[in-house]
C-alpha cells in the first residue's frame, strides 16, 4: 500500500485488476464507474485535491503492486462520470483538466447560505 493512502485504506477492489480495464458488461460497468467515483471523491476530499489532469501522475489511476494503471480513455470516463453529477468541471475543451468540487455548486449554495444565516 502507498504510502500516500494514510487517510485511510484502499478498498480491495483497488487490488483488482479488472477494476483497472472498462467492463464491457453494462452492470459491472456501472459499478466500476460508481465504485471509482466515490473512491477518487473521498480522496481528493480527504487529501484537499481540487484538480487533477488526465495526463498527469494521479496516485489512484495507477496500483504499483498489481502493475496496473487506467487507460486515458477509462480516466476520463471515470471523471465524466463525476462531472456528469454536477461534482467536477472540465477546465478546457480538450477534457484534459478537471476541477473538483467535492459538493454540488447547489449544495456549496446551500452550505454558505446556511453558513451566513447562522452568523
Amino acid at each position: 500500500c502507498n504510502s500516500r493512502f494514510r487517510w485511510r485504506r484502499l478498498p480491495q477492489f483497488f487490488n483488482y485488476p479488472p477494476y483497472f480495464t472498462l467492463q464491457p458488461v453494462r452492470d459491472t460497468h456501472e459499478k466500476q464507474i460508481q465504485l471509482g467515483k466515490e473512491l477518487i471523491l473521498d480522496y481528493c476530499k480527504s487529501q484537499k485535491i481540487f484538480l487533477i489532469g488526465v495526463e498527469e501522475d494521479f496516485p489512484l489511476f495507477s496500483n504499483s503492486a498489481i502493475d496496473r494503471s487506467l487507460s486515458h480513455e477509462a480516466k476520463k470516463t471515470f471523471l465524466s462520470a463525476i462531472v456528469g453529477e454536477g461534482r467536477a468541471e472540465w477546465l478546457d475543451k480538450g477534457h484534459r483538466k478537471c476541477l473538483i468540487l467535492w459538493h454540488r455548486i447547489q449544495d456549496w449554495a446551500d452550505i454558505i447560505l446556511q453558513f451566513v444565516s447562522h452568523m
